[in-house]
């Protein structure tokens, strides 16, 4: 059986943070509402991170996103895009490679 070649630039660290995004277009304009993307942090790394969402999202997408890690109220503001998905193998959702931009 041929295995994948690991492709993540790093060590990844699995962590439980919630996550607020909404897309954006080319010239930064948001989108509407429908847009809104919410889901659990499952790992992360200096190249990006692993998202647990029940929405659909299209491939390459660009996202404005915040990341509230444990216990805070603030988010850590960001850019973001979709590198690829995966239905969770977990359960219900879909599991979704994101990579900072910003």
């Amino acid at each position: 059986m041929k295995r994948r070649r690991e492709k993540r630039s790093g060590r990844r660290y699995p962590v439980l943070w919630k996550l607020q995004g909404r897309g954006i277009s080319f010239l930064g304009f948001r989108q509407g509402d429908e847009e809104a993307l919410q889901g659990r942090v499952l790992n992360i790394n200096r190249g990006g991170l692993c998202l647990l969402t029940e929405q659909p999202i299209e491939k390459s997408a660009v996202l404005q996103c915040e990341i509230f890690p444990d216990g805070s109220h603030v988010g850590i503001p960001t850019v973001m895009e979709v590198r690829w998905m995966r239905q969770n193998p977990d359960g219900p959702g879909t599991n979704v490679g994101l990579r900072f931009l910003i």
